[in-house]
Parts: structure tokens; sequence; C-alpha cells
């Protein structure tokens, strides 16, 4: 076998194996096992130098006004990263920088991800702890822009935009500690809905012991 041969069968292993991890990681995230999108985006609606920050249902930002001053909108400060991990994120309008706008992400142990474009940028944790997201508009800047905040694992090809979603993990660990005597909650309620009124709880006429689950794909609801 000649040196191209070889390079030319290597060069498409790679890519082979590369698409076979994003296809494994996307699979996990239609199981339920694993978000795709890993930023549950925590914001209110909120005015700041002169920005009006509109957060919407599927987790997108809409920034709009001029900036009389620097103009910051916290995602969430608690993101959690894993040690040795590899992540890109991704979801800012074309066009940003440091002195116009950008979506970024800070870790406790000093990693940085600066978004100022459609193109992701990868994060790598070199310890596992929270980490922080932000939105910045930089002074005098007059914008009318959506953002749609994203963090991956950067197996996940993909960098079209999945709202946040609580995993099949996270419900089974509700389901649990509802069984271990823990507080009977909505899975709304672990995506922190602003307005719980949205969706009226149903009381049902069961002894207390007892337990209803309902489940649906789309949502699912416990009641006791």
């Amino acid at each position: 076998m000649s040196l191209l041969h070889a390079f030319l069968g290597a060069s498409l292993n790679n890519r082979n194996l590369s698409a076979a991890r994003s296809d494994a990681a996307i699979l996990r995230t239609t199981l339920g096992t694993e978000n795709k999108n890993l930023l549950q985006n925590k914001a209110s609606n909120k005015v700041a130098n002169g920005i009006s920050f509109t957060v919407h249902a599927d987790g997108s930002v809409t920034a709009t006004g001029t900036a009389t001053a620097d103009a910051y909108l916290t995602l969430n400060s608690a993101i959690p990263l894993v040690k040795g991990h590899r992540y890109l994120l991704n979801g800012c309008p074309d066009g940003g920088g440091n002195t116009r706008y950008q979506l970024y992400l800070v870790g406790a142990h000093n990693e940085a991800g600066y978004c100022t474009s459609s193109k992701a940028v990868a994060i790598y944790a070199t310890q596992s702890g929270n980490a922080a997201a932000y939105i910045k508009i930089a002074a005098g800047q007059t914008v009318d822009l959506t953002f749609f905040p994203m963090l991956r694992d950067s197996e996940i090809q993909d960098n079209s935009y999945q709202p946040y979603a609580p995993s099949l993990d996270a419900r089974i660990a509700a389901l649990e500690a509802l069984v271990n005597g823990a507080a009977v909650m909505s899975l709304d309620d672990m995506e922190e809905s602003d307005d719980p009124a949205e969706e009226p709880a149903l009381h049902c006429p069961v002894a207390p012991a007892a337990v209803i689950v309902v489940y649906d794909p789309e949502e699912a609801m416990i009641y006791e």
C-alpha cells in the first residue's frame, strides 16, 4: 500500500469515527440520557443600561435598544462542567466582538469561551465545577438581536439550536427523591418555570401515601 493510500484511509477512518461519535451523542440526546443543550437559561426579562433583554420560552434571548454602558444578562451562574470534558458554546448572532456584543461562559477554574458569531467556540474543563454564562452588549451599541445560547458536548457536530430540557437521568432522580420521601415536584419546577400557574395543578382524591405518575414524552408530572 502506498503512503498516499494509507494517509487517505486514515483520514477517512478519522472522519468516520468522528461522525460515529457525533451520532452516538445525538442518540444519547434522543433517548433523553443526555441533553444536547446543557445550558439551562434561568434568566428573566430585564432592562439594563438601555438594553431590553426578552427571554423567550425556548431559552432564546432578544436584545433591543442602545447601550448607555455595558449591559449584561446572566443566563445561568451554576452550569456544571465535568473534568476532562470538552464543550462547544454557540448561539451568538454573526458580527459580534468584545466591543460590540457576545455570548460567553466563564468557569470556576479559569475555563472561558467567548462566542461572537454563529461559529462555536471550544471550552475544556480542567476541573469539575460550575460555570456562568452571560450575554454582553457593549456600550454605545444599538442592537435588535436574538441569541440562541447552547452549550453542548464537543462530540455533537450539529450546531442547530435545541432548547434545554431535563434529561431522563434527572427525571429518574426526581422519582427516586419522591420514593425516598422528598417533596413532590413537577418537571416544570426542575426547569424553573417563571409562571407555575400556566398549568394548574391537578389534585387527585387518593390516599396520602399513594402516588400517581403521568408520563408524556413531552412533559411528565407527578401528583400526590
